[in-house]
């Protein structure tokens, strides 16, 4: 198995930090390197060791990227972070001196990409609805951070049926020519302005009343997604 070390400017000032196309130019490389062992099916690879201080705000758009780029799920490049203690005089730690405080800041980054633990088993009962609309659902958005060419945002979409979907599928507008560049929660394809993310293999069902949590990075200028649906139910903001 392939492990990959990146680490960001709190341990070594790489020259693409300062490059005119920094973060944009990150994915290219990092395929360069060793993302294409993934891509091609070559090796298996895993991100041995990452990590960062977060001093420097350079740094925390240098994660987001890295994380986004590993993606998430069954298909995803599986990682661990260095470190979860705070041993490390080079990244600290997710916990901080006293062991025990969480770093909201760093834990927040890396946290869409963790899969959650599953559930269920013999004796587990899906509902499963077809054909059209099932109901009605609020969406919200937050954007976490924008930088000159691109953004990052969350979008919730809450479901208000009575009754369950699987597969579960959202669909949403972009503002302003933006296209997504990286996506997570979901498989994303985009059409024009119109984007249709489809669920993860490891997730595949929407429950009665249940929340749906996506994220993506996208380039283009930050707004808004709009004419949000759910299994082609169109949601309220």
């Amino acid at each position: 198995m392939v492990q990959p070390h990146e680490y960001a400017t709190s341990v070594y000032d790489q020259p693409w930090f300062s490059a005119p196309g920094y973060p944009a130019d990150m994915p290219a490389i990092w395929d360069r390197y060793w993302g294409y062992l993934h891509r091609q099916n070559t090796a298996p690879l895993m991100m041995g060791e990452f990590g960062t201080t977060l001093a420097n705000p350079v740094d925390e758009v240098w994660l987001e990227n890295l994380m986004a780029c590993t993606g998430t799920g069954v298909d995803g490049i599986p990682f661990t972070y260095w470190s979860w203690n705070p041993g490390s005089g080079d990244t600290g730690g997710i916990v901080g001196d006293d062991w025990t405080t969480v770093n909201r800041a760093k834990q927040s980054i890396p946290q869409p990409y963790l899969i959650p633990p599953t559930s269920g088993g013999p004796g587990t009962t899906t509902t499963t609805t077809t054909g059209g609309g099932t109901g009605a659902c609020k969406a919200a958005w937050k954007l976490d951070k924008s930088w000159q060419g691109g953004f990052q945002g969350s979008l919730t979409v809450t479901s208000t049926a009575a009754s369950a979907a699987n597969p579960r599928k959202i669909a949403f507008t972009l503002p302003g020519g933006a296209t997504i560049s990286n996506g997570w929660n979901g498989t994303y394809s985009q059409s024009g302005a119109a984007v249709t993310v489809t669920a993860p293999s490891h997730s595949r069902s929407r429950g009665a009343g249940a929340a749906v949590s996506l994220g993506f990075t996208a380039n283009g200028p930050a707004g808004a997604p709009s004419a949000v649906t759910l299994d082609q139910a169109v949601c309220t903001t």
